[in-house]
């Protein structure tokens, strides 16, 4: 089991992209009485309290670099042991701070791109560039880039960026939208349906978020802060998914009676619709092998 904990570095991300539902979290996150920025402090408690195995992510609902001490957090990760992943738009970032982590050996590190129609609202102006153009120079562990399918198709990278990465002979990836299990809708798409039935078991439920309040919500997808597991600052990690909330998340995966989030994800399936898909890959597989002679029609493993 792959654990991670994704570092929302702040509440109320000023990149605002279209497709990201910022009213919900900023709407939900007022509960808790937080701070809106999460304090080194609070990020060295916590990640204090990590077990070894659990991956440093810096994503959740926030633009990471937003936050000035992002750096410190990062480079504080991997002194004392921890893989550190991180996904960013480039704002916020300079290429001074770039130079700082350079030798991290990042487990990934994905670059989201500003498109040609402005979905994503980032800021390509001369700081963008630097940061940019030092993140490629200085050839940043398992970095990738990516835009997302819009409404009308594959978005188009920013001209300048997109000439830069053609420079350097790098292609971006495509990624599609959700509509973050329901929170925020997308033109053309009908809404989730509510998935009935046993559910498979989700790895996003061990990818868990902590706010800057200290409290930790179960998932990327969580933007009405449904699920909140604990807080990792009144309490150790593994108690997170020992306390009354994460449970219940557990008995809604066999029980379709208890509205769980993950019942409205696009990312969830069914164990049956599982089982059906291994079914289909196997067959595909052994007819495959059939058609090369590696196996006798008739036999399987």
């Amino acid at each position: 089991m792959n654990r991670s904990l994704l570092i929302s570095t702040g509440i109320g991300c000023g990149v605002l992209c279209s497709y990201c539902p910022q009213a919900s979290i900023g709407m939900a996150y007022k509960q808790f009485n937080g701070p809106r920025k999460m304090s080194f402090d609070l990020f060295k408690q916590c990640t204090d309290k990590l077990p070894k195995d659990v991956t440093v992510d810096f994503t959740g609902y926030y633009e990471p670099f937003l936050n000035p001490d992002c750096t410190q957090m990062i480079l504080y990760a991997h002194q004392i042991g921890l893989a550190v992943r991180l996904s960013t738009t480039v704002m916020g970032l300079t290429a001074q701070q770039v130079d700082q982590f350079k030798h991290i050996p990042f487990t990934k590190f994905a670059v989201h791109l500003p498109d040609t129609k402005g979905l994503t609202r980032i800021i390509v102006d001369e700081a963008y560039l630097q940061a940019f153009q030092r993140l490629i120079d200085c050839s940043i562990s398992n970095m990738a880039f990516h835009v997302h399918e819009g409404n009308e198709g594959p978005e188009a990278p920013h001209a300048i960026v997109d000439a830069v990465l053609r420079a350097h002979g790098l292609e971006p990836e495509n990624r599609w939208i959700n509509t973050r299990a329901g929170n925020i809708e997308i033109k053309g798409r009908k809404p989730p349906e509510r998935l009935l039935g046993e559910l498979a078991m989700c790895p996003r439920i061990y990818q868990n978020v902590l706010m800057p309040s200290g409290d930790v919500a179960l998932c990327c997808m969580d933007w009405t802060l449904a699920h909140v597991i604990g807080n990792l600052v009144e309490g150790d990690y593994e108690a997170l998914f020992e306390g009354p909330v994460f449970q219940e998340v557990l008995r809604g995966y066999k029980d379709d009676a208890i509205d769980i989030l993950c019942r409205t994800c696009e990312v969830a399936r069914t164990r049956e619709q599982v089982e059906k898909q291994t079914r289909l890959q196997q067959f595909v597989a052994e007819t495959q092998a059939i058609r090369e002679g590696l196996i006798e029609s008739g036999q399987s493993n």
